[in-house]
């Protein structure tokens, strides 16, 4: 699929097929923009016959995106006065922002600030050389993974050096029920409230977005083994023994999981902070 910078005109040539390629041959064509819900971006109107094609121009604002939609998607559909009635044609592209990763939307921080994380961390595989698109993929798998982990924020006062210090009055008071209870996904958070949490924790979601998204594009050929139950390879005469036991399964990697380690705790729920 086509992808175009949102907040930005949009120039198509459609051919005249059907969605078979059979040609259609039309004496008048009209199109109009639509957005992936069916709500009219841009009105129905005219279009200049050119062959067995026509050339479109969609409107910069038909092509604008809400503050907090990283990308979506425009089809521009033609409507074909043909003998006997009427044909339609559709054609799909996807818009999206500048900033594609939104931190509490659908990130845990920028591609910039992943770059930067990444300097952090021992051992990354290819994540130096492989290209934007597929780290943004890769960053937004991994950030839907670790939400996937229910998290409840322990409300109780702890030191400052303490890795759960929660300030008073910031999310949370000492008595009554945590804003995020223990149903609750950190996914669920608004922005606000996704910046309010500890920095700590905050920091320790990036180092883990980052691993795990690295381990996403260049997977351990060992773990992938593992997973998979596999207890000897051979290779000619060289034999490698694995444990009897499969990995603990877990929505993220195991380098990932011990970035979160100090904020979660195993069982049937899993908590921000030490019990």
């Amino acid at each position: 699929m086509d992808k175009f910078l949102a907040g930005a005109p949009v120039t198509l040539t459609i051919p005249l097929q059907d969605r078979l390629g059979n040609p259609v041959t039309a004496t008048a064509v009209e199109f109009e923009v639509l957005d992936r819900y069916g709500a009219v971006k841009q009105a129905r109107q005219a279009v200049t016959l050119g062959g067995d094609s026509v050339t479109v121009v969609v409107a910069s604002s038909a092509n604008d995106l809400a503050e907090s939609v990283p990308r979506d998607l425009r089809t521009v559909k033609l409507y074909c006065v043909i003998e006997g009635g009427e044909a339609t044609i559709s054609k799909s592209y996807a818009v999206e922002a500048d900033a594609v990763l939104i931190v509490g939307v659908h990130s845990l921080q920028t591609l910039e600030e992943a770059e930067l994380t990444a300097m952090d961390i021992l051992d990354v595989g290819d994540w130096d050389v492989i290209d934007d698109e597929d780290k943004v993929r890769a960053l937004a798998d991994a950030r839907t993974r670790i939400c996937a982990m229910s998290f409840n924020l322990l409300d109780i006062h702890r030191p400052q050096d303490d890795v759960g210090y929660v300030p008073e009055g910031v999310i949370g008071i000492s008595k009554g029920p945590s804003p995020w209870n223990i149903k609750d996904q950190l996914g669920d958070l608004t922005i606000e409230q996704y910046n309010l949490l500890p920095e700590k924790f905050k920091k320790a979601l990036r180092m883990a977005q980052v691993a795990d998204a690295a381990a996403t594009l260049t997977p351990d050929p060992v773990e992938q083994k593992r997973a998979k139950g596999l207890i000897l390879d051979t290779i000619g005469e060289t034999k490698q023994m694995f444990r009897s036991s499969r990995p603990v399964n877990s929505p993220v990697c195991k380098k990932a999981m011990d970035y979160l380690r100090d904020f979660v705790v195993t069982g049937s729920a899993l908590k921000i902070g030490r019990t």
